[in-house]
């Protein structure tokens, strides 16, 4: 079970043995097949108490948390009731090899009700069924871009807006890049912004009809009717393209970002020119759309989602295997150094 100290979670963090107990009534346990490692975890780190991400999964001392991640699972034990042996799930949950879950039946999902939980949004509570394996490397793949989710909500929640066109910092970020596809496939004109160094692989991505330096805002044309999406966080970016911009910006939206996580706790920056930034919670977002639409109306909306970010991911995706949870501080260490390439998926299997 990998855990990180809560008032330094980039940097001390440590892999401990966990006894899970077997499962009682209305319990099932589950070995974990795979999951997800990326900035966005960093983020759940640095925002742990703000945002709530410590509660669902207790770590074994106070001064620790285990951070989530999203994965997939198959029940080995449990309540037959709620989920038969063998069958597969995906959701937010523990870097580790078992956990389990108290949990009702929730349509066609789990839903994790143990009190710790309870508070959270169904988001971060429901497990969703998987079908029967598919191949590795498949697998590996759906689990690099399993928070489709997040891009689904976001691409939908931009195009009611009805842009001209949409700018995304950190053009290379999991979240910008399967944003930007969505997007695209609508065919709203997209560009996005990232380091120098990154530059090529953003154009190589092919989800963007231009890429411009942090240097470069100057060079994006003023197309009035421009939504701008902060992914990255970085106040500096925002300010540049707010003043550059002017009327033509619409919107202004500030989605996730690990350099505002990593500024938690400091004065906030002067508010840019324009538009005021709003805040985007993919969380937030869904139960909207499914008090407005329907909890089938939107699994459809990410479904759709999930089959484009899968076939793009397939072709323009490199997936980086790690076995075993002892893997993951260095994982994770390459995360915090920036040091996963651009277009590169970590994806960790704990085995048996």
């Amino acid at each position: 079970m990998f855990e990180a100290r809560r008032d330094d979670p980039l940097h001390a963090v440590r892999v401990v043995d966990d006894v899970v107990e077997p499962p009682g009534p209305g319990e099932v346990l589950l070995a974990v097949e795979r999951f997800g490692l990326s900035a966005n975890n960093l983020t759940y780190a640095l925002l742990g108490d703000a945002l709530g991400h410590w509660a669902p999964f207790p770590a074994s001392s106070p001064d620790w948390g285990r951070v989530p991640a999203w994965g997939h699972a198959v029940v080995v034990d449990g309540d037959p009731g709620l989920a038969a042996p063998g069958s597969r799930w995906s959701g937010y949950l523990p870097m580790a090899g078992h956990f389990s879950v108290r949990a009702e039946r929730h349509d066609h999902r789990l839903r994790a009700v143990a009190p710790e939980r309870a508070g959270l949004l169904p988001l971060y509570r429901d497990l969703s069924p998987l079908p029967a394996r598919g191949g590795e490397s498949r697998e590996d793949v759906a689990v690099a871009v399993l928070t489709t989710s997040a891009a689904a909500l976001l691409d939908d929640a931009v195009a009611e807006l009805g842009p001209a066109r949409v700018v995304l910092s950190s053009a290379t970020s999991r979240t910008a890049l399967t944003v930007a596809l969505l997007l695209r496939r609508r065919g709203v004109a997209v560009a996005g912004i990232t380091s120098p160094a990154h530059v090529g692989a953003a154009e190589r991505a092919e989800v963007y009809d231009e890429v411009v330096d942090h240097d470069g805002v100057d060079a994006l044309g003023p197309v009035r009717g421009t939504v701008y999406l902060d992914v990255a966080g970085r106040a500096a970016t925002t300010a540049a393209v707010h003043a550059h911009l002017g009327p033509a910006l619409l919107r202004s939206i500030a989605v996730g970002g690990s350099h505002r996580a990593a500024q938690a706790g400091a004065p906030p920056p002067p508010a840019p020119p324009g538009p005021p930034v709003e805040r985007f919670t993919t969380a937030g977002r869904r139960v909207e759309l499914v008090d407005r639409t329907g909890e089938d109306a939107v699994t459809a909306l990410e479904e759709r989602a999930r089959s484009a970010i899968e076939d793009w991911a397939s072709t323009h995706v490199r997936v980086t295997t790690t076995t075993g949870v002892d893997g993951v501080p260095e994982v994770w260490e390459r995360l915090v150094r920036g040091r996963v390439e651009p277009l590169t998926a970590e994806v960790v299997v704990p085995g048996t």
